[in-house]
């Protein structure tokens, strides 16, 4: 069976399930045999057509349980200042409040 990449593309302003949803596709496709890379385009249509894509194939458990507890929209949105989640980075970032 041929692998495959999947490109998640999230669109709207963030709600309290973006990050949730997020999280629970890449475990899903963490699973799934046929799934070779995971990617994200950031800020929604605008990373696809900039490629502004992050690879989020390797994040661990421990990244997917941060990034489901994270509020906002981790990719970014055409609604939010930056993303949580860097362009070509498996780790999601933690933003200290000040």
């Amino acid at each position: 069976m041929p692998r495959v990449n999947l490109m998640i593309v999230q669109g709207g302003g963030p709600t309290t399930v973006f990050n949730t949803s997020l999280a629970e596709i890449i475990v899903e496709a963490q699973r799934q045999p046929s799934v070779a890379r995971i990617m994200g385009a950031r800020f929604g249509i605008k990373g696809l057509i900039h490629a502004d894509i992050a690879d989020m194939t390797d994040m661990t458990p421990a990244d997917l349980a941060m990034l489901r507890q994270t509020p906002g929209a981790a990719l970014g949105s055409i609604w939010s200042a930056r993303p949580i989640i860097s362009g070509r980075r498996s780790r999601v970032k933690s933003r200290s409040r000040t």
